[in-house]
């Protein structure tokens, strides 16, 4: 019987089992029945969903002082309130 290998790289199960690293992106497809068990018993679920990345403290301050001078030219009083007191939050968590 033939071993399984990827079309792209030309990377085996073997090599997998040896190495425990793969040759390519391409060999999570052609090795997912494989891969499954291993990755269940690392993670919770065998997708990964990610975290969404998080944004510096700069650009939350630059967004925040945007919309708060925006408010004020609007005569937004209650708005700007709420978005320094959002603004005096980030800045003391920093």
């Amino acid at each position: 019987m033939e071993e399984k290998q990827c079309p792209k790289c030309q990377f085996t199960l073997a090599k997998l089992q040896d190495i425990r690293r793969l040759g390519c992106a391409y060999c999570f497809k052609v090795f997912a029945d494989e891969l499954a068990p291993a990755i269940a018993s690392i993670q919770k679920q065998e997708q990964h969903i990610g975290r969404k990345p998080q944004i510096s403290i700069k650009v939350q301050t630059d967004k925040l002082n945007s919309q708060l001078q925006k408010a004020i030219a609007q005569e937004a009083y209650e708005e700007a309130a709420k978005i320094k007191q959002k603004l005096s939050v980030l800045i003391e968590s920093s």
